[in-house]
Order: structure tokens, then sequence, then C-alpha cells
């Protein structure tokens, strides 16, 4: 439950980020989130490791906006070619 509550804290819906698909990996999009993660569904697996715990599958989903501009942002690779 603290790595659930880390990762709430990291997904707050007034953080700015970048948000890339597979399908596209040279551009990016500023996103943050529309509103707060929502449809939380945990499932226990059954399995106890001593070191570990618990472990359990959490689904939930989110929903981004884009911030500043609506189109995919240039590269995501700042290397040069000289």
């Amino acid at each position: 439950m603290n790595e659930w509550r880390a990762i709430c804290n990291w997904l707050a819906p007034n953080k700015i980020g970048k948000l890339n698909f597979d399908f596209n990996k040279n551009s990016y999009y500023n996103v943050k989130l529309s509103k707060g993660v929502s449809s939380s569904s945990f499932y226990n697996m059954g399995v106890h490791d001593k070191f570990n715990g618990d472990y359990r599958i959490i689904e939930f989903t989110l929903e981004f906006t884009t911030v500043g501009d609506y189109a995919a942002i240039g590269n995501t690779n700042s290397t040069s070619l000289e």
C-alpha cells in the first residue's frame, strides 16, 4: 500500500510531464492529469514473498490533458550529429 500511495503522489494532477507512445518514440506531449487516479481495483495474487510481502495487481484509469500545445513536440533525443 505504501508503493500505491507513492504512485498516486507521483501522478498528482498538478504535475506536468512528458508523455510519449511506443508507436512514435521520437516525439512527446506535455501533459498533466485531467483528474486524479480513478477506478482502482486491487487483486491479491495469492503469492507471498518473505522479502516483498503479498503480490497484488492494481488497475486504474488515467486521463491526461495537453499543456501548452495540443500537438506532439519535437524529438525526445537531444544528441548532436556533429
